[in-house]
């Protein structure tokens, strides 16, 4: 547990280093080659080529595949560990709840990241906007960014939104929870979320994902403003 703990931590800081990428900071070597390097873990399909999977290089298509990896991951690591439940591991649904909450600890920041990417818009010379992942879609002005936004609309939905709302609820709970005599189902079923931290601030997990959500924002909120993000 914790070494899972550990590598969480170090994945979570990689992550953060993801974002220092999306800013507009013209990065020198060899740090740019780090960040480029790096953003393997911020589901960048551009660093592994996957259009060349799929045939096709089209903005809209890559950013439904990057939004896709977690869920597909998600996926594979539950067949797996259905797979060792048919072989006669100890496997139960609470060690099934535990590893995919850990990986959503883990990956938050990147998903954050990627959803946030439709509406990361720098300006242009001639007064329009560009999306800054990729200069030849216009922002708020084309079909393909219209279409980028409304998939984002619910990637933002469907992650951030959903991860952090189901947080809270399960922090706002736990007094509760441990007051009905649940306790230790609590222990148990939620130890992705409360076992780093002391019983008297149990709601970290809940600033730590809130921390994640603002480092994603910075890009977006701060977009073209170098000066500003850093």
């Amino acid at each position: 547990t914790t070494v899972a703990l550990s590598l969480g931590q170090l994945a979570a800081a990689v992550q953060a280093l993801g974002a220092f990428r999306e800013m507009q900071i013209p990065w020198i070597e060899p740090v740019k080659s780090l960040l480029d390097l790096l953003s393997v873990l911020a589901f960048d399909i551009q660093v592994i080529k996957a259009e060349c999977m799929v045939g096709e290089d089209t903005p809209v298509k890559n950013y439904v595949i990057r939004l896709l990896l977690y869920p597909v991951f998600a996926c594979c690591l539950l067949l797996a560990l259905l797979l060792l439940w048919a072989l006669g591991h100890p496997i139960d649904k609470d060690r099934i709840l535990n590893s995919q909450g850990l990986i959503i600890l883990i990956v938050y920041i990147s998903l954050a990241l990627s959803v946030a990417l439709p509406f990361q818009c720098i300006p242009n010379p001639n007064g329009t906007d560009s999306l800054a992942t990729n200069p030849a879609v216009v922002c708020w002005d084309s079909e393909v960014h219209s279409v980028l936004v409304g998939v984002g609309v619910v990637g933002v939905l469907c992650y951030p939104v959903a991860i952090l709302s189901l947080v809270f609820y399960i922090t706002y709970r736990q007094p509760a929870l441990i007051a009905s005599g649940q306790g230790l189902m609590l222990a148990r079923r939620y130890r992705w979320l409360f076992q780093r931290f002391s019983p008297e601030c149990q709601y970290y997990g809940l600033v730590y994902l809130i921390r994640g959500t603002l480092v994603a924002l910075v890009p977006v909120i701060f977009a073209g403003a170098a000066m500003i993000q850093v």
